[in-house]
This record gives C-alpha cells, sequence and structure tokens, in this order.
C-alpha cells in the first residue's frame, strides 16, 4: 500500500483490496452491490462518494488481483539465470499460487474478466487484453532471448509458443476450477516443463 495517501485515497485502496477477491469469485460485473457493501462495511452513499460506479470498482479489483498474481509469479522468477530456469520458475510459480487460495479464491483473475466481459463490457475486455498482452510479452521476450543466447532451438517461433504455454495455463485452471481439483492444473504445468526440455538447443 502507497504512503502519505489521504484519508479519501486509503479508503478507495482499502475498498480495492477488500472487494478484489470477492469480485474475482462471483463476477467483477455480475457480484451485487450488496454484496460489495457488506465485505467493506459501507453504506451505499459512501461507496459512491468514493467510486463513481460499479464498472469503475471492477476494473480497479482486476488490475489488483491480476497485480497480485504477477508480483508472486516474479518473484518464483527472481534471481533465475537463463531463459529456461526463468520459465521453469514462472509455471512451478503458478502451481505454488494454485497450492495457496488460488483456486478457493475464484482462480485466474485475466481468464474470469475475459469470460465475463465478452463482448458486453470494452472496458473490462480491454483490460483483461492488456494483462494478456503483457503477459504474453513476457514470455515472448523470454523465449525470444534464449534462442538469441543459443539456449533455444531456433525453430522455435515465441509469439506461437507463449500463445501455447498461456492456454495451456489458462485451461488447466478452467477444468481445476470446473472440477476443484488441482490435478487438472497440474498435468497441464508438467507438460509445459516437458516442452523446455525439448526446446533445448543442448538437451540435458
Amino acid at each position: 500500500m502507497a504512503t502519505n495517501l489521504t484519508k479519501g485515497q486509503a479508503t478507495r485502496e482499502r475498498i480495492v483490496r477488500e472487494t478484489a477477491p470477492l469480485m474475482n469469485k462471483t463476477g467483477f460485473l455480475s457480484t451485487p452491490l450488496a454484496d460489495i457493501l457488506q465485505a467493506i462495511g459501507m453504506e451505499k452513499g459512501g461507496f459512491y462518494h468514493h467510486f463513481a460506479s460499479k464498472e469503475d470498482l471492477a476494473l480497479e479489483a482486476f488490475e489488483h488481483a491480476t497485480s497480485e498474481a504477477r508480483q508472486r509469479i516474479q518473484e518464483a522468477m527472481r534471481g533465475k539465470v537463463g531463459a529456461a530456469a526463468q520459465l521453469r520458475a514462472m509455471i512451478e510459480g503458478y502451481r505454488a499460487v494454485k497450492a495457496g487460495k488460488f483456486l478457493e479464491g475464484g482462480g485466474c483473475p485475466i481468464l474470469n474478466a475475459a469470460v465475463e466481459s465478452d463482448d458486453t463490457n470494452p472496458r473490462l475486455r480491454d483490460a483483461a487484453r492488456l494483462v494478456m498482452d503483457r503477459w504474453r510479452g513476457i514470455i515472448n521476450g523470454i523465449l525470444t532471448a534464449g534462442i538469441a543466447s543459443g539456449e533455444f532451438r531456433a525453430d522455435i517461433d515465441p509469439d506461437t509458443a507463449s500463445t501455447w504455454v498461456i492456454s495451456c495455463i489458462e485451461g488447466g485452471v478452467m477444468m481445476s476450477n470446473l472440477y476443484k481439483d488441482p490435478i487438472y492444473l497440474n498435468r497441464m504445468l508438467d507438460q509445459l516443463l516437458k516442452f523446455i526440455d525439448g526446446a533445448l538447443a543442448h538437451p540435458l
């Protein structure tokens, strides 16, 4: 949480922080305002003093949820040297996030926002696309650097591979959420680790 905040700013941040898990689980757009007010212990008038609309809160809650997930993955990757090591750490980071309260908290906020917004809410859809673009860019960059350094095979296409990596993770999250069983995500993560081994220019 930022320092030197005004009372109003601190309250706004508290609302976002306390409602992000709820909205990720029950819907960034579809969570009833009554549930939000109960979660933050506030009357409707107080809420609208800080947010012009529930949609505005939904966008900030989405950004907060994705930022927290991103920080956990970055922490898992910190200090890893080499493209393969970074990708392995990222994949294992998703396994670690899941082992905590990832599934209990509603799963991946990007997937949830993408499904919920569809064509009905361009603002949330655009926010989800932006976060997805960042994620694809990170993986693409790691793969590109690995190819340039000779760590990965030259015939690997970074854009195609990054799309496949994300699709495997999100598909595993979706199935694990549906069945409330982490085995589906774990299976996809195991396949991704095999992909990394197979992409090495000089297999171990």
